[in-house]
């Protein structure tokens, strides 16, 4: 979750970050690039309320990670001695536009404890480099941009590329997401529900993030603006971070054994895998004593309908199949749920065994 003190209230700050502590929040995300001179030089005003919030975050046992440039450090008169940045209680330094590979690693043995952050989307050597020159791996993090500007986030396959740089190197990663706050609040002026993958950009919060923890390819996903509302905020730290978690809206005339195997039975998909289905299987071994009597009216399976097999499919019976492509209906199969939009792009990340969870996508929004 991100916090910008020079645009918002000390006292909501503190609720937001309280609130978000108790939904297993642990990160707190700023920036400085915004601020001009003037505001960087002065011990009071909007400093002095960084220093204030941030050491409120930090009695909250939260990480604080603040973003900089050349021009940031320049101001502050930055000679390699991180004390400035101690004095805000921050626990990493994001460097927005790199510093040489020599100075950074230099960076990573400060007497702070303090680890720093290389931006990911600039796809070059840097990180290779700094290991090179003897950087501590273990103090060195990497991070996504966010993308105010809407059609200018980086793509799926960019984001693929350059997280497996730094996760290949074990590398702890970060990528942002956006809150569907009317009024929220942002750094830049410019916030066309500001994110890294363009893909995810205006999708609710929930599928974002969801999105972003099942690649496997992000650790830590931060709110880049603010502030998510408390239902947002419920909702993730709802969320199981190792499973595929997809919101489903259910059809009216499902039965209660197929709520069951839907939300109570714990899925993964099959290791031999085809280009129709996900296929859960488990479910037909427990419940084969069960009816489910048919009910089909679909004359075609569309991508993200959820189906379980009936009395008429014999050893299937009971199994629930997910739909990933489009196919003839089977009168075999009752149609059960449907897993909304902006969910569809997660089905990509379920592979062989990949666990999934169903959730009433009410009780997320």
């Amino acid at each position: 979750m991100a916090v910008y003190p020079e645009k918002m209230d000390l006292e909501d700050m503190k609720k937001y970050i309280t609130t978000a502590k108790a939904n297993n929040f642990k990160i707190v995300w700023t920036a400085l690039l915004q601020l001009d001179e003037h505001e960087l030089a002065s011990k009071t005003g909007t400093i002095q309320k960084y220093k204030e919030i941030l050491k409120f975050s930090k009695e909250n046992d939260m990480i604080n990670i603040i973003d900089v440039n050349q021009r940031i450090l320049n101001a502050i008169n930055f000679d390699g001695d991180f004390k400035f940045f101690a004095e805000l209680n921050i626990d990493v330094v994001r460097f927005d536009s790199p510093m040489s590979p020599q100075q950074l690693a230099n960076l990573t043995f400060n007497d702070y404890g303090i680890k720093i952050e290389l931006n990911m989307d600039n796809n070059d050597y840097l990180l290779d480099e700094t290991l090179h020159y003897g950087g501590i791996k273990d103090n060195i993090l990497g991070s996504h941009n966010f993308y105010p500007q809407k059609y200018c986030g980086i793509s799926k396959a960019f984001y693929q590329t350059t997280s497996k740089k730094f996760k290949n190197l074990g590398i702890e990663t970060s990528a942002f997401v956006s809150t569907k706050n009317p009024k929220r609040i942002a750094n830049w002026d410019v916030d066309d529900f500001c994110c890294t993958l363009e893909d995810l950009r205006g999708l609710n919060l929930i599928s974002q993030v969801n999105y972003l923890w099942s690649s496997n390819l992000t650790d830590n996903v931060i709110i880049c603006n603010a502030y998510a509302s408390n239902k947002e905020l419920e909702a993730l730290g709802k969320l199981n971070p190792y499973y595929v978690n997809l919101q489903v809206v259910l059809q009216t005339n499902i039965s209660d054994i197929e709520k069951t195997i839907i939300f109570d039975e714990e899925h993964f998909r099959r290791a031999d895998i085809n280009p129709y289905f996900i296929r859960s299987t488990q479910s037909r071994v427990k419940y084969k004593s069960k009816a489910f009597p048919p009910n089909q009216t679909k004359q075609s399976y569309e991508i993200g309908d959820v189906l379980i097999g009936n009395d008429d499919f014999s050893l299937y019976k009971g199994e629930l199949q997910l739909a990933i492509a489009k196919s003839e209906a089977d009168a075999r199969k009752n149609l059960v749920a449907q897993v909304i939009v902006d969910d569809l792009l997660s089905l990509e990340n379920i592979n062989s065994y990949t666990k999934f969870k169903f959730i009433l996508a009410d009780e997320m929004h």
